[in-house]
């Protein structure tokens, strides 16, 4: 005896394998989103970290701080304002950015500096100290400690103040360390009102000293095991460009 298959039990098999690779497809594209929100991309260039971030600012004050032989000194107390203009949370230390550079430009959209100062780098820094062991650990949690961080949302803002010197020289004899510009005091002066751009750290030497800085341990495990939560900030963000009157008397 043979069985007898009708063509509607041959359309009703076929519409099972359909729902059947139709659910397999939304399985694994499922799984693989959620693989990706559990690592959060291991990856993660320092470069894209803080591309969603926005760094704005306005000038509190500018004094004469001092000044010798080689230089004026100028103390600027600067209000920075970060920004999240992407579409996820920011994770962010609640701690005060340091700055590792100061930049001054002769307008908003020049390309090239009239004076720079770059600071050591982070990580000729010495070993674990202390008081840096009892941070990281006080970080390393299951979710981001209220106490040490904040969760910017899109569109959300959180303010620091800031305090820079810029150590200019009255002549070419006067070059600070790490200055890569010859344009002296004078120069600087007169071409006022200039620009500031800071290269603010999110992620200091305080927190997670370190002989790699291109590799913080820390801070990308933290970044992987917070994914959910948002996209933990560790690298250092340059601000736009802030104007700032420096015809202060010498």
């Amino acid at each position: 005896m043979h069985k007898i298959t009708s063509p509607l039990s041959c359309c009703g098999d076929r519409k099972n394998q359909i729902r059947m690779l139709l659910f397999l497809v939304l399985f694994v594209f499922s799984a693989a989103n959620a693989w990706s929100l559990q690592t959060g991309g291991d990856d993660e260039s320092r470069s894209e970290n803080a591309r969603p971030l926005k760094i704005s600012g306005s000038i509190n004050s500018v004094r004469l701080a001092g000044e010798d032989e080689h230089a004026i000194k100028i103390r600027v107390s600067v209000s920075v304002v970060a920004q999240n203009a992407g579409q996820e949370g920011l994770i962010l230390l609640k701690d005060t950015p340091v700055s590792n550079g100061e930049y001054l430009f002769a307008s908003a959209t020049a390309t090239q500096p009239l004076w720079t100062l770059i600071h050591p780098a982070s990580g000729e820094r010495g070993p674990v100290d202390r008081q840096s062991q009892k941070l990281q650990t006080a970080l390393d949690q299951k979710d981001p400690p209220d106490n040490l961080t904040i969760t910017l949302g899109p569109g959300e803002t959180i303010a620091w103040g800031v305090i820079v010197q810029l150590s200019i020289p009255k002549g070419p004899a006067g070059q600070s360390s790490g200055a890569s510009s010859g344009v002296t005091w004078e120069v600087i002066r007169k071409a006022s009102p200039c620009w500031l751009k800071l290269d603010l750290d999110f992620w200091p030497t305080t927190v997670e000293p370190r002989s790699d800085s291109e590799n913080p341990a820390l801070a990308k495990k933290l970044f992987k095991r917070w994914r959910k939560k948002g996209r933990l900030i560790f690298t250092e963000k340059q601000s736009e460009p802030i104007q700032v009157k420096l015809d202060i008397g010498s």
